[in-house]
């Protein structure tokens, strides 16, 4: 078994206390903590690992991917949408960009990244994901940015609908902090699941074009819980439509 890294084990030590409350509740079972505890340690472990695609899905599409510039960062933006009739989880996502010369270049798939910065969190059935990943990789010039989404490999938790009621509201407009606009936000877990290593999207557009983007992670949260979170955002984000998003990750 690979050995978890200082952060990694902080947020696992998290895990089992706020699990074992939990637990304690008429409405979670003790086998039902275990399990959350487990898919999530399976998680960490994956996220240790190099991602690959081994086999492209067939029940999500990619339908657009999209580079935002900025000094030092470049935000992938990539919208999917989900042609299954199940919700479905945890697909590996690579993404990266492709040269003058036709070579692929991935900027995700290197080892110990967050899991979710290389996999999906939960899509509804027949619904669509807005999926955010800012990182430092540089553009080289006329190239283009793909995207490749897996078929769900281990872990493979069961995605039952309904899923999780989440909700994210703003409690600001992307006010500057330092050298950056950082957008908080309100994450409301409306259901009795506790979540963990929960993705938060920010997305603002224009005419239908995100100009801006951000994203962040709640370690955990719990169930009938709420937590405030900066998102760092990249790009022009005054002005336009805001979008935000915290697709479940934890299921039952």
């Amino acid at each position: 078994m690979a050995c978890l890294g200082r952060g990694s084990a902080r947020a696992s030590g998290a895990l089992v206390a706020l699990l074992g409350c939990a637990a304690a509740s008429s409405c979670t079972t003790t086998q039902q903590a275990a399990s959350r505890l487990q898919l999530n340690d399976a998680r960490i472990r994956a996220s240790q690992l190099h991602t690959r695609i081994i086999a492209l899905s067939t029940s999500i599409e990619a339908r657009s991917v999209l580079v935002i510039p900025t000094r030092g960062h470049r935000t992938f933006v990539v919208v999917l949408r989900n042609l299954s009739s199940t919700p479905t989880s945890d697909n590996a996502i690579v993404i990266g960009l492709i040269g003058r010369t036709g070579r692929a270049t991935p900027v995700n798939a290197a080892a110990n990244r967050p899991y979710f910065d290389a996999h999906l969190p939960s899509i509804p059935a027949r619904g669509e994901l807005t999926w955010v990943l800012t990182t430092s990789a540089r553009v080289p010039p006329e190239s283009r940015p793909y995207a490749l989404v897996g078929r769900r490999s281990t872990p493979s938790p069961t995605v039952s609908a309904p899923m999780p009621s989440l909700s994210v509201s703003s409690l600001n407009s992307a006010k500057r902090s330092g050298t950056r606009r950082k957008l908080v936000v309100r994450v409301q877990n409306r259901s009795s699941i506790p979540q963990y290593q929960l993705p938060v999207y920010a997305i603002v557009s224009r005419s239908g074009v995100p100009v801006a983007a951000g994203a962040a992670v709640i370690p955990a949260l719990g169930a009938d819980s709420q937590a405030v979170v900066g998102i760092p955002m990249f790009g022009s984000a005054t002005g336009g439509q805001l979008e935000l998003e915290a697709p479940p990750t934890t299921y039952q």
